[in-house]
């Protein structure tokens, strides 16, 4: 792969966009109705908007903590990560010109500029973001019904833990074992409840205990560290497409399920080239 070519997917960290569609996909598997594939498209360049703006505004600290980042290290200057900023975030408003598209790159602004102010406060709007996204692909309804927002609910908190262990990467002194054994937990018991009130086939169970598999497994390694990796970070976010597989069959949407999961493998293989956190 070309070098330059390289440091842009380095720079929108291009493997977590694969998560993104799920979000919008189990939204409107959620209310019943069909996902919009424009907005699906300008929810993902709003999400890579937000991680090249996390670049842009973090560049002097980069030069410090992270100095093989693009823009830390030159491979793509400021100026034309400003630019390519500006084009993703107009791209995605011109594909979507909604207020919740708005409302989304909004939350996506306050986060990359509040997040260092603390912990919490970051991932609950990291939460938000993903949150705005399964809202959107439900149509953006302000009246909410009650499976919508338990699963929003979910996914919101489910992001709000992986950020805050994503925080203690590579710090000895926080190994985050505790808060890795509540994530595991609670999302193990939020997947049950949707399988248990989505009337879902007896089958589904089947991925389930895989992916219940796959996601103690990562919690064991963490416990058995001296802190977290980024490795452990990216396995819980590579996760999460087939829980969004698993969700989407859970509300009978067997086929988007099923392709979904074909993105699995791809984003599993992007991610040992491209670190995902």
């Amino acid at each position: 792969m070309n070098e330059k070519m390289l440091s842009w997917i380095k720079f929108v960290r291009l493997p977590t966009v694969l998560t993104v569609p799920g979000d919008l996909l189990v939204g409107a598997a959620v209310v019943g109705r069909d996902v919009s594939w424009p907005s699906v498209v300008a929810v993902g360049l709003a999400y890579l908007f937000g991680m090249a703006l996390n670049d842009v505004m973090d560049v002097k600290q980069d030069r410090v903590e992270r100095p093989e980042r693009p823009l830390a290290s030159g491979t793509i200057t400021s100026t034309q990560g400003r630019v390519a900023c500006t084009v993703l975030g107009v791209g995605a408003l011109l594909i979507h010109p909604e207020e919740s598209l708005g409302l989304l790159l909004g939350l996506i602004v306050l986060y990359t500029l509040l997040k260092s102010v603390h912990p919490l406060l970051g991932a609950l709007l990291m939460a938000a973001c993903r949150g705005a996204a399964v809202w959107i692909g439900a149509g953006a309804p302000w009246e909410l019904s009650f499976p919508l927002i338990g699963v929003m609910g979910f996914w919101m908190l489910l992001i709000a833990g992986i950020t805050l262990l994503a925080d203690l990467e590579n710090d000895p002194g926080k190994p985050g074992r505790g808060l890795s054994g509540i994530v595991a937990g609670g999302w193990l018991g939020g997947v049950t409840l949707i399988l248990f009130n989505s009337g879902s086939p007896y089958w589904t169970g089947i991925p389930f205990l895989l992916l219940a598999a796959m996601l103690w497994r990562n919690h064991v390694a963490i416990r058995r560290q001296a802190c977290v990796l980024p490795r452990n970070i990216g396995v819980l976010l590579s996760l999460l497409i087939p829980l969004q597989s698993l969700v989407l069959m859970a509300y009978q949407q067997f086929l988007p399920g099923a392709g979904l999961l074909l993105t699995w493998p791809l984003l599993r293989y992007m991610a040992k080239r491209v670190a995902m956190s």
